[in-house]
């Protein structure tokens, strides 16, 4: 089934303009290699060649013995702005005098806090509702040990948990950090 090519309008006009360009370029390269190397009307010299016939390139285009040294200098790469996370403190080295109940078994941040009992008469102590990552279920007074670095209940606000944590910091100096664990939030915070 072959059917007549047809081309509208539009499509013989570009390929009419196609042909005339180039056929006018063709001319305009035929009469600049005939008249190369005389003078025109306006007295104009053309530019003389200036390739050398042994093939060596002139001084400016020859390669320098320039070679860069990267050695103490910033790599262009790495942004010079950083965000800087908050240093993790090392557990202590001292071996507690009691057995580790699971809640000194894992680190703060690996709690959820599910809830928080919170009397404001101010008659009783609050107490936070945690959650373990294996789906165990914890009620924390103030006072009571927690986490991998020594950590005790501090304080139980009606926002989150706050735990006081013992550690060693970078240069091996003992430090103190509170870990605010939030109710209703996957984040968690160390100030």
């Amino acid at each position: 089934m072959d059917r007549p090519m047809r081309v509208s309008e539009h499509g013989r006009g570009i390929l009419f303009a196609t042909i005339l360009v180039a056929a006018l370029s063709c001319f305009v390269m035929s009469v600049r290699q005939s008249i190369a190397g005389q003078p025109d009307d306006t007295g104009i010299q053309p530019v003389p060649d200036t390739s050398n016939a042994t093939g060596v390139l002139p001084a400016w285009m020859q390669a320098s013995s320039y070679r860069y040294d990267p050695t103490n200098k910033p790599d262009p790469f790495i942004p010079f702005i950083r965000k800087e996370e908050p240093q993790k403190l090392r557990p202590l080295e001292t071996v507690p005098p009691r057995q580790l109940g699971p809640l000194e078994k894992i680190d703060v941040t690996q709690l959820q806090v599910i809830g928080i009992l919170w009397y404001p008469q101010g008659d009783k102590e609050a107490l936070g509702m945690v959650q373990l990552p294996d789906g165990k279920g914890f009620v924390l007074e103030k006072g009571m040990y927690l986490g991998r670095r020594n950590g005790i209940v501090d304080n139980i606000t009606p926002e989150a948990i706050i735990v006081k944590e013992r550690g060693l910091d970078i240069f091996g100096k003992e430090k103190t950090q509170d870990v605010r664990i939030r109710l209703h939030s996957e984040k968690r915070e160390v100030e």
